[in-house]
């Protein structure tokens, strides 16, 4: 009960492209009319091909996505490394000002100093503020904690460049293969994980 093999589809890959970067996507659908609707958005593709002739130019069009989506991620996790960095100073300020307001309170108690006391009773609340603002810099505005969101944008960027990289060899050495055929089917599901990570740092940042 043999079939014609489906070509591997690439409709997450143009689905990322178009979100990151729209001209190139249109820059390909003039330079690859032989892919035809599989470069329109919702249309799935996959026409039949025996001859895998045109994973060549799919796997093209999941590289430029993958890395795109890899930029991306690098930019996202600057971002959020300076995030980070601010957050750990407040920290730090504010764990430092409650040890100094502890050493003030037990000063207090032993010479009865007024001026030490209303020093102290600042700098503790100086502390508190420090602490809210620093768990606020630590959570983004989805409600997402600032370091989850660095490990899965770590994760994006790792998944895109191998995929973009295994891609790329395995589309110059041997472009007909079963190897680059798999290897377009899995960019395309990694292209499909990077579509939700947009979403979601898409509001963190609405």
């Amino acid at each position: 009960m043999g079939s014609t093999p489906s070509s591997p589809l690439i409709n997450e890959g143009v689905n990322l492209l178009n979100t990151l970067s729209p001209k190139d996507l249109d820059e390909f659908r003039q330079a690859m009319p032989s892919l035809g609707t599989e470069l329109l958005l919702g249309r799935l593709g996959g026409q039949s091909e025996t001859d895998r002739s045109l994973n060549k130019l799919r796997a093209e069009i999941l590289i430029k996505a993958l890395v795109i989506a890899r930029e991306r991620a690098e930019v996202e996790l600057s971002d959020l490394k300076k995030k980070i960095s601010s957050a750990k100073k407040i920290r730090l300020g504010s764990q430092v000002v409650s040890v100094i307001c502890s050493s003030g309170v037990l000063g207090t108690i032993a010479l009865g100093n007024k001026n030490v006391t209303i020093t102290t009773a600042i700098l503790s609340v100086a502390a508190s503020l420090g602490v809210i603002v620093a768990e606020y810099k630590e959570r983004l505005i989805n409600q997402c904690d600032i370091y989850n969101a660095f490990e899965s944008a770590s994760l994006v960027a790792y998944k895109a460049g191998v995929a973009a990289g295994n891609l790329t060899i395995l589309s110059e050495k041997i472009p007909e293969s079963e190897e680059l055929h798999n290897a377009i089917i899995d960019g395309n599901k990694i292209c499909e994980d990077l579509n939700v990570w947009l979403i979601g740092i898409s509001g963190s940042h609405a």
